[in-house]
């Protein structure tokens, strides 16, 4: 399901949709979301992307889905690295998304783990759009 949802949003055929893609899998344990890092550059698409590739100022753009290690906790973070920004999702805690400014992708897990003994995924690896 994450490539047709991937190739929806990055569509232009409906204006009505956009974002980042969550998506879950299905496990022996359940369901689970699975990760994913895009970094997107609209002057060079075939140009491989690094962590530290890019600037805001330059049209970079780009998002790593960040899971809860632990199965069954439906938590999930999304960061973007160009931004130094991270949304934490826990609709079982939390009825809007918790917001982290300024932070690393390492700070940001780190401070989901500190609040909500949550520990997201690791790293992000990078796939270009």
């Amino acid at each position: 399901m994450n490539p047709a949802l991937v190739q929806v949003i990055n569509s232009d055929e409906a204006a009505t949709v956009g974002g980042f893609p969550i998506c879950a899998a299905p496990t022996r344990s359940g369901y689970r979301y699975e990760s994913l890092a895009l970094l997107a550059n609209p002057e060079d698409p075939d140009q491989q992307p690094t962590e530290s590739w890019g600037s805001t100022e330059e049209g970079r753009f780009g998002f790593a889905i960040k899971p809860a290690r632990t199965p069954g906790v439906g938590a999930v973070g999304a960061y973007f690295p160009h931004g130094r920004y991270g949304l934490f999702y826990y609709p079982a805690k939390l009825n809007d998304c918790q917001p982290y400014e300024d932070v690393s992708d390492t700070a940001f897990a780190e401070r989901v783990k500190e609040e909500f003994q949550i520990e997201l995924s690791a790293s992000m690896s990078f796939t270009r759009s």
